[in-house]
């Protein structure tokens, strides 16, 4: 009987092909999972200025509606229904007196936590009434408040406001900061 030694360095050379054709679709095939196309909906707003409500203005001739947080949440809803995934957020002012001053920002806080905001960004007017009010706004929020450049000696409000956050939206990771310009 003849000596076959050439044929176990083939079959192993065609095993590692194989091999290697398998890893190689399996890694395709998850690189396609991640490549897919997805359709996320950054929704940012500002200057809400306590109009909670809408109202309406002239713009040359035109009578042009403003604000309301309802209108937000039903602008908002309605893009949700069509991406796979969103973020409604705010970069800040969104509260001032006269409103503010009367209610502490009561009103607008449960709002937009209603409207379905994710990431707000306190601007200036959110201080305009001291930092102690401020707090007790935020107990009327369940949405994230976020800024990186905030130094603020109430604990609790320091607490409560992040430099950035980190969510997963529709299988990807979205990151959000928060500045204030003063």
């Amino acid at each position: 009987m003849k000596s076959k030694k050439w044929l176990w360095p083939l079959v192993a050379v065609v095993l590692g092909v194989c091999l290697g054709v398998l890893v190689f679709s399996a890694g395709q095939q998850k690189l396609a999972r991640a490549f897919a196309e997805t359709t996320i909906a950054i929704m940012p707003t500002a200057d809400l200025q306590s109009a909670i409500a809408p109202y309406t203005v002239d713009d040359d001739g035109r009578d042009l509606t403003v604000g309301g947080l309802e209108r937000a949440a039903s602008a908002a809803r309605k893009v949700r229904s069509e991406v796979d995934g969103s973020l409604l957020l705010s970069s800040g002012d969104d509260m001032i007196p006269p409103l503010l001053s009367m209610f502490h920002g009561e009103p607008e806080m449960r709002g937009m936590s209603l409207a379905g905001y994710d990431i707000v960004t306190p601007g200036n007017h959110e201080f305009d009434m001291g930092t102690e009010m401020y707090r007790n706004a935020l107990n009327f929020a369940s949405f994230e408040v976020v800024s990186a450049n905030l130094i603020i000696d109430n604990r609790e409000v320091r607490d409560r406001i992040s430099p950035y956050v980190v969510r997963n939206i529709a299988g990807s990771k979205v990151g959000a900061f928060g500045m204030m310009r003063l």
